[in-house]
């Protein structure tokens, strides 16, 4: 069975998941959305994360080919995971993710199995992780001291901007909640307008429903998730 949502009714758009179905847009060509626009708070959250992602990649990959020499078993699989993980985290955030059927599908099995990067906060926290880690590598195994600087430093900023960022727009959005638990079962669009009646803009009305909806992209919000946010006594982060 899957989630429905008011106004999700394209068959066309359907990924099966396993548990449950998401509208999911898995084709370019004509109609398809643009790419995130550097303009909106959620488009310079989706670069930065993205950016951060590809710089690890490239830190990777130029720490992989520098240990072929050498090749330390321990010191490999490390730089593998390393690499693998930011490239995950770019793919996310690809800002074209809705026009590639590939980046569909990560995107969808991560917000399954890796939920905690679905959100800002999980981002920022992955990102300052990979970030420290890409300048122990590139310091520690003395491939570079001076990459690891120009490389690993702007990650680990990014990391820690999308963590304030999402600290300070979660107490903001977190006094809204008795105002929004009790709104049903609503379609992303839905939720977002009754968002923007409460008087928060549209980028701060899309983190909340990424957040909140049980899909953990943002398709929709159940009165289940809104039930399950009113009964959590913690702050929810976006």
């Amino acid at each position: 069975a899957g989630l429905e949502y008011p106004g999700a009714s394209d068959p066309s758009c359907l990924v099966s998941t396993g548990t449950m179905e998401q509208q999911q847009p898995l084709t370019g060509g004509e109609g398809a959305p643009p790419p995130a626009s550097f303009a909106t708070m959620k488009g310079k959250i989706t670069w930065a994360a993205f950016v951060a992602g590809g710089i690890v990649v490239v830190g990777g990959l130029l720490s992989i080919l520098s240990l072929l020499t050498s090749f330390d078993l321990l010191h490999m699989i490390q730089v593998i995971y390393l690499t693998l993980f930011g490239a995950l985290i770019a793919a996310f955030d690809a800002p074209f993710h809705q026009t590639q059927a590939l980046l569909q599908v990560i995107r969808v099995k991560m917000a399954l199995y890796v939920r905690f990067c679905t959100r800002v906060f999980g981002r920022g926290a992955a990102i300052l992780f990979l970030g420290c880690t890409l300048v122990a590598v590139l310091w520690g195994y003395n491939i570079s001291p001076f990459l690891s600087i120009i490389l690993g430093l702007p990650v680990v900023i990014i990391g820690v901007g999308l963590i304030v960022v999402s600290v300070t727009k979660s107490v903001k959005l977190n006094k809204l909640k008795p105002q929004l638990v009790d709104s049903g079962t609503l379609s992303a669009d839905q939720f977002i307008q009754k968002c923007e009646s409460l008087s928060l803009d549209r980028d701060e009305a899309q983190l909340l429903c990424t957040a909140v909806s049980g899909d953990g992209l943002g398709k929709g919000v159940t009165s289940q998730d809104l039930e399950a946010w009113r009964n959590n006594p913690m702050m929810m982060l976006i």
